[in-house]
């Protein structure tokens, strides 16, 4: 299932960031929304994301809104208009948020054709740890390759969970927010916890992410029951179908998380140093009564070049 973005152009930013949330709100519906009032950054936004849905106001010329790349098109009009686009799908814009999703959504399921076109959630989602008790063998480029790949199918979060993610190495930094205001934004208000997530996360490809918490001190500081809480939330009320997880020693309750996740993938090279280190953190796992993270574990040989 491939990712459903929805964008919303209007001159009232308070109204479109309201819209955004009802939505966002509604778990059943798998749509990434994003939400802009400068015609011009969209226009932008539709040279390098695939637009399937355009919500786009009145107020903004028609000629205007024909130049914004979309495949299916929706004109948000204060009143109805006498004559409309074969392009573009009447939406009365002061409704109720609940209507105009309703609406939007009844449209697109007449527009779509297949499987792949899908807005609806089917509920399976898998929970992906990577970790390694062996360090500087790819561990971060393995997660993120993989996370691309899945988010070919269907959407996917990365989240960094390590002491020193250093990910400025890979992905560009953005100005979106990181995890620990997640985490914070968890305690305040769980309510709009999908909201407060889609306005975090950046795109690599097909890949979304959120910034890792960028002070040490903070991660270290981090319970297990909020790390348990925070991808409870993800879990059941985002969009994602995979959520992968690059871990690291530094936080609290890892053998907790490594047990909740679907697969945990543990990489290691053919060498001595690295053999003795994975035997070691098995042994432990089956010391201290975690032998069932085994179960559900594939160790990976990396070939580091």
């Amino acid at each position: 299932m491939s990712r459903r973005i929805l964008a919303i152009c209007d001159s009232e930013p308070a109204y479109a960031k309201n819209l955004m949330e009802r939505i966002c709100l509604n778990k059943n519906v798998q749509l990434q929304v994003r939400v802009f009032s400068d015609a011009g950054q969209l226009f932008q936004f539709g040279k390098k994301h695939k637009i399937d849905l355009l919500l786009m106001e009145d107020s903004y010329p028609e000629e205007m809104r024909r130049k914004i790349p979309a495949k299916n098109r929706f004109l948000l009009a204060r009143e109805l208009p006498r004559r409309s686009s074969e392009q573009e799908n009447v939406i009365l814009k002061y409704q109720s948020a609940e209507q105009i999703l309703r609406q939007l959504l009844q449209t697109c399921g007449e527009l779509s054709s297949g499987r792949n076109t899908r807005l609806f959630d089917d509920g399976r989602r898998q929970l992906i740890g990577v970790y390694s008790p062996v360090h500087r063998i790819g561990k971060t480029k393995f997660a993120l390759e993989l996370g691309e790949e899945l988010g070919k199918e269907a959407p996917a979060l990365y989240l960094n969970l390590e002491e020193y993610a250093g990910l400025e190495y890979y992905l560009p930094i953005q100005e979106e927010g990181h995890l620990g205001d997640l985490l914070y934004y968890l305690k305040q208000e769980q309510e709009s916890f999908g909201f407060r997530l889609s306005t975090m996360v950046s795109q690599l490809g097909g890949l979304d992410y959120v910034q890792p918490v960028p002070v040490t001190k903070d991660i270290r500081a981090v319970d297990p029951q909020e790390w348990m809480e925070l991808l409870r939330q993800i879990m059941e009320n985002s969009i994602y179908k995979s959520v992968i997880l690059d871990l690291g020693e530094s936080i609290q309750g890892l053998y907790e998380i490594l047990r909740i996740c679907d697969t945990v993938y543990t990489l290691y090279i053919e060498e001595s140093g690295a053999r003795a280190k994975l035997k070691q953190y098995t042994d432990n796992l089956q010391k201290l009564g975690y032998e069932d993270v085994l179960e559900h574990t594939v160790q990976k040989v990396q070939v580091c070049r």
